[in-house]
């Protein structure tokens, strides 16, 4: 009977420890800091309660999640004790913004996780391209271009960062390109001798920076075009603008038939102006903020060809 009643009690002991367990519970208590920016790399504590973080073989994950589409793992994982742990995070551009729920699993706890634990806000000064010098080639053309950026992380850490040109759908990839430092790639193009003329867009990707456009920041054009350009001497300013600019020609190829046109990014011409002295005023203050091309026609030799485009240049309003 003794027995009986030892083992019967035995029983009831363990019976409240894992009924305390239970009622206790695992749970995230806190997450410091609670808030990140895109474009960042972040080393955030998690706090937990009754947890066994890094208890015996049990390995401890932790990571962010948005839904089920977003999810953000971390770098690398540092269990303190058995209820801290840190971990390091690199949140890239691409990223949404907004609350992420914060979750930590091991085998010993299973998965804990603290809804809306984490705010990850924009990137205060984000990523762009803000040149490529030399900015043209002809067609035919082999150079080496200097890729500059601003806030970017060109090859940083284990990011490989792609570049190209691209007008439409035509695409100029080069040959070879090497890392300067995180704001500068150097880049080889061959420029097909049959790429269309134009401006081309200057495009950079990696992991952390996302996509990065220049619109319109490298010029490629034919021999005949640009030799013709040169001769021309068209002045477009001032540039930057507020909308309002004057492009003045000194050229007797043109005549009081000819006529200035303005596009917009998405080649939509915007805006036609009739050439009646050297200097022309325009107006596209209306519009939005953004790159803007300039092309001059002259009445076309052949009958019924219409215009011919005889200059492009390019103008930024802001």
């Amino acid at each position: 009977m003794t027995c009986f009643y030892r083992n019967l009690t035995i029983c009831f002991v363990l019976f409240i420890l894992l009924f305390n367990a239970r009622v206790s519970g695992q749970i995230i208590t806190s997450v410091n800091p609670g808030v990140g920016y895109l474009g960042s790399a972040l080393t955030v504590s998690v706090s937990g309660q009754s947890t066994n973080f890094g208890q015996g073989t049990s390995t401890t994950f932790v990571w962010f999640s948005q839904g089920s589409s977003t999810i953000i793992n971390s770098d690398a994982i540092s269990v303190v004790n058995s209820t801290l742990v840190t971990a390091k995070f690199t949140f890239s551009n691409v990223l949404p913004t907004g609350f992420y729920d914060v979750n930590v699993y091991n085998d010993f706890n299973g998965l804990m996780t603290m809804y809306n634990g984490f705010y990850l806000n924009p990137n205060p000064n984000p990523p762009k391209i803000i040149s490529a010098n030399p900015a043209s080639a002809n067609q035919g053309q082999t150079l080496g271009v200097t890729i500059s950026g601003q806030n970017t992380n060109f090859g940083q850490g284990s990011s490989t960062t792609s570049v190209w040109f691209q007008q439409g759908s035509s695409t100029i990839y080069p040959y070879v390109y090497n890392f300067v430092n995180a704001t500068t790639i150097n880049a080889l193009f061959k420029i097909p001798s049959n790429a269309l003329p134009g401006y081309y867009d200057v495009n950079g990707f990696n992991y952390i920076d996302g996509y990065m456009t220049l619109p319109g920041g490298f010029l490629v054009g034919a021999v005949g075009i640009t030799e013709l350009n040169e001769k021309l001497n068209v002045l477009i300013y001032p540039n930057p603008s507020n909308g309002k600019f004057n492009v003045t020609i000194n050229s007797p190829l043109t005549t009081h038939h000819s006529q200035i046109h303005v596009y917009n990014e998405l080649g939509e011409k915007i805006y036609t102006t009739a050439i009646h002295n050297l200097q022309s005023t325009l107006d596209i203050s209306s519009y939005p903020q953004g790159i803007y091309f300039v092309k001059l026609f002259v009445p076309s030799a052949k009958p019924g060809a219409g215009g011919e485009e005889i200059y492009t240049g390019k103008i930024l309003k802001q």
